[in-house]
């Protein structure tokens, strides 16, 4: 076969020279250089692997033993168990931030509490070798949650095998006879309902409460919401306040149009309005709507807020959810609504699928009431 000139260009001494080639020598180095790229390509993942776990932060073994909640990870390296930790989060629908690569910044709620978390992920020398763990810390909040909280993720990611927590249940002494004389359906039926309290008992708690929450500090609020969330889960407590609606919408409105309200506020307040719209005579006016659309927008990745050690979570995907929930089920008709940053939303990339599809919805009924 007749040779032929080719010309492959090689940098010497920063002058590129012309080397005139076999067609036989060029695909022995057109071979050289195509296993050259995949050997270089896995070596720059095995570099960015080695890079992402040489950035997680040593500690010495006393500030370890001083960490509120700490775990030992046994075998997996810092990507895996980032990998399990996101997981864990995102598949029990909590909001959370990762400030950097191996930090997550999230709330955790339970029953009538909540705790705002840190989880990070370091090493300590042992035995002349660096270990890798999680430890946690409680920014604010009830630490019975947080433990709670923590117990569960190391359990799901399998870094600790233990019997998993659970409450101790409310039981009676066999031999306790009830003065009312109470059938053994109803005991149970009272037992089930024990967690809850009886609103009805006195009814002016649900107007205090509301009063509460246009006056008090943001921690009474907080504590105020989660209460009535959880009490609205017993029928005849969320009839009560199904009473009170329109005071509590009131109540729950001027906290939402805040723009420095916190994230389990706006978090309670939503899900106070998720449970109240169950009821017939659940209401929302054009302005309280456009609070909603706003309140949206505001907790979304286009809405602007930044990361801070008052709002460590400035993107949540539940306030963002309930809200559009909110909306495709209460606008039918209204053609006063400002939609235009609810398309962005829709738009943007890490917008979550269940959010985009509700707010498609929304966007579409709108905007053909306007033609209309």
């Amino acid at each position: 076969m007749k040779n032929f000139q080719s010309y492959l260009e090689c940098p010497s001494d920063s002058v590129t020279k012309s080397i005139p080639c076999s067609e036989s020598e060029v695909q022995r180095k057109i071979g050289k250089t195509t296993l050259y790229k995949k050997n270089n390509q896995v070596e720059q993942k095995n570099l960015s692997k080695r890079l992402s776990d040489s950035l997680v932060t040593h500690i010495t073994e006393e500030e370890l033993f001083f960490t509120p909640f700490h775990e030992k990870i046994p075998s997996d390296t810092a990507t895996g168990a980032r990998s399990k930790i996101r997981n864990f989060l995102q598949e029990n629908q909590i909001d959370f931030h990762s400030p950097a690569a191996n930090t997550f910044m999230g709330y955790c709620f339970r029953e009538t509490t909540s705790a705002t978390f840190k989880l990070d992920l370091v090493t300590v020398n042992q035995e002349h070798s660096d270990q890798l763990y999680l430890r946690c810390f409680r920014y604010e909040g009830d630490a019975g949650t947080l433990k709670h909280f923590f117990v569960r993720l190391v359990q799901n990611c399998g870094w600790v095998n233990i019997e998993p927590v659970e409450d101790e249940p409310f039981t009676t002494d066999e031999s306790y006879e009830d003065p009312f004389g109470e059938s053994d359906e109803e005991v149970e039926d009272d037992l089930t309902d024990f967690k809850y309290l009886n609103l009805q008992n006195d009814e002016s708690v649900v107007q205090e409460w509301t009063d509460a929450l246009k006056k008090e500090s943001v921690q009474e609020v907080i504590s105020i919401l989660l209460l009535m969330c959880f009490n609205s889960h017993k029928e005849s407590n969320l009839n009560l306040m199904a009473k009170f609606s329109s005071s509590i919408i009131q109540a729950v409105m001027l906290i939402m149009r805040k723009s420095d309200a916190s994230f389990q506020e706006v978090y309670g307040c939503c899900y106070l309005l998720k449970r109240l719209q169950t009821k017939n005579n659940f209401v929302l006016k054009s302005a309280d709507l456009q609070v909603v659309v706003d309140c949206l927008v505001r907790w979304s990745n286009v809405g602007g807020q930044r990361y801070s050690w008052n709002n460590p979570v400035p993107v949540s995907n539940n306030i963002q959810l309930q809200c559009a929930t909110l909306l495709q089920d209460l606008v039918y008709n209204s053609n006063d609504l400002n939609m235009k940053h609810l398309q962005k939303v829709v738009d943007h990339a890490q917008t979550t699928k269940d959010v985009t599809v509700v707010l498609s919805n929304v966007i579409q009924r709108v905007q053909t009431v306007k033609v209309q």
